[in-house]
Order: structure tokens, then sequence, then C-alpha cells
């Protein structure tokens, strides 16, 4: 039976780590931007008569922050009625 040939060193220090970056990135404070789409769900969110869920639906394309993430989908899903 043939014998695969080993790895060559350069192939496995080009590998990157398991989380997808290099090993020497880390993560920084939110961008700005992030802020302000947080502040955008809330003002949907904290609406005293109707959460427009076409506004969330148009907000959660750019992401959606993790704190309220279960809340925002329970919308988008239809499981919460978007009525007060």
């Amino acid at each position: 039976m043939p014998q695969s040939p080993p790895l060559s060193s350069a192939s496995s220090s080009s590998a990157v780590s398991a989380s997808g970056s290099s090993p020497g990135r880390r993560r920084t404070s939110p961008p700005l931007h992030s802020t302000l789409l947080r502040e955008d769900f809330d003002e949907v969110l904290e609406s005293e008569v109707f959460v427009d869920v076409n506004k969330l639906r148009k907000y959660a394309r750019h992401g959606i922050p993790d704190e309220i993430r279960g809340e925002v989908w329970k919308y988008l899903l239809g499981v919460e009625k978007p009525d007060r």
C-alpha cells in the first residue's frame, strides 16, 4: 500500500486558526455604525403602539446586535405580535 507524503512545514505554518482569524488579531470596540444600529433597533423595539417589522427587517440586513438578537428574531419570525 503506498504511503502518502508527509506534510511540508510550509503548508502547516500558513494555517489559519480555528476561529478564522490570524492569531495576532484582537477584537476592538464596536465600530460607530454598530452603535447607531443598536440605537435604531432600540427605537423600533421600544415603540409604544406598534413595532415596525419592516424597519426591523431592513436593519437586520446589516446585522443584529447580540444583546437583542433573540427579541428581534421573535418579531421577524412572527412569534411576537407587532402591536402592543
